[in-house]
């Protein structure tokens, strides 16, 4: 990987955005994290966007272009 620009915004309300312009990548999770009210930590505690985001870079290097499937590795 080169060192091409990735771009990326965490909100207060939850929401992520991710811009990987090297593996053609956007990707918005859109959430409300203050929901029921402002004291829920669910969402950073159980670090869901953090485990989404790492489940799509392992699946883009898992992914066959060629065959349009997943590769076992």
């Amino acid at each position: 990987r080169d060192c091409a620009p990735i771009y990326g915004h965490y909100g207060f309300a939850g929401t992520c955005v991710w811009v990987d312009p090297e593996e053609n990548l956007i990707y918005i999770f859109l959430s409300n994290r203050i929901h029921p009210d402002v004291s829920n930590t669910k969402l950073a505690t159980m670090q869901i966007r953090e485990k989404i985001h790492a489940a799509i870079y392992n699946a883009i290097d898992t992914y066959c272009y060629d065959c349009g499937k997943l590769n076992p590795t």
